[in-house]
């Protein structure tokens, strides 16, 4: 099994950092771990970056696309996905240490 794994090119943050757990782990011994690194929100709103997921999508040929939150940026590589293919997706949402505050 491919699947296409979305890395920030800031190689920051959280998600990030899971992402990289995930595919230095055994699971990566069964699994094919593509990463794909996406850049800063507004340059994922461009016909470029489309153009160059599509790309990316076509050469890699993935049996699965993994994202990494429902944030702006998870929301506009759902969107950048569906507009590019028919692959099934993976959204990974993860907590945060604001929801141990709530009351």
């Amino acid at each position: 099994m491919k699947v296409l794994i979305f890395l920030p090119e800031s190689k920051i943050g959280g998600p990030y950092i899971s992402h990289k757990r995930i595919i230095e782990s055994s699971l990566s011994q069964k699994i094919t771990f593509l990463p794909f690194y996406y850049p800063r929100n507004r340059k994922m709103i461009s016909f470029s970056f489309l153009k160059k997921l599509k790309q990316t999508i076509k050469n890699f040929d993935p049996d699965l696309i993994h994202l990494d939150g429902l944030m702006l940026s998870g929301f506009l590589q759902i969107l950048a996905c569906k507009l590019c293919t028919k692959k099934p997706i993976v959204l990974a949402v993860h907590g945060s240490t604001l929801e141990t505050n709530i009351k």
